[in-house]
């Protein structure tokens, strides 16, 4: 339901100046529901934005750590390999020692 919004003039009669109070308390009370509730609308707007933004950063952020679990492994096995080179490069070592003393 619309209202005129228009303003009126003011009441020329004493018995009419409640119901300009109440002509103006509604209009006052109309206009800021309006106001707050387009507020309301942008907040949950934005908010909407933010959650898809958030879920996006999860998801990316998952995708990371699965990417570092990975990787951690390759370093693990990568730092084996190495240290069973060294075993192998001391043993030799020791062993041409042995056969040239």
């Amino acid at each position: 339901m619309k209202r005129n919004m228009r303003t009126k003039a003011a009441p020329s009669r004493p018995d009419q100046e409640e119901v300009w109070v109440c002509f103006l308390i509604d209009k006052l009370l109309y206009n800021l529901s309006r106001k707050e509730m387009g507020a309301a609308k942008m907040a949950q707007s934005k908010l909407q934005d933010n959650l898809k933004k958030l879920q996006g950063i999860s998801l990316k952020m998952m995708e990371m750590k699965d990417t570092a679990k990975v990787f951690h492994f390759y370093c693990k096995r990568t730092r084996c390999r190495v240290q069973e080179t060294e075993l192998k490069i001391l043993a030799l070592f020791s062993l041409v020692q042995l056969i040239f003393v």
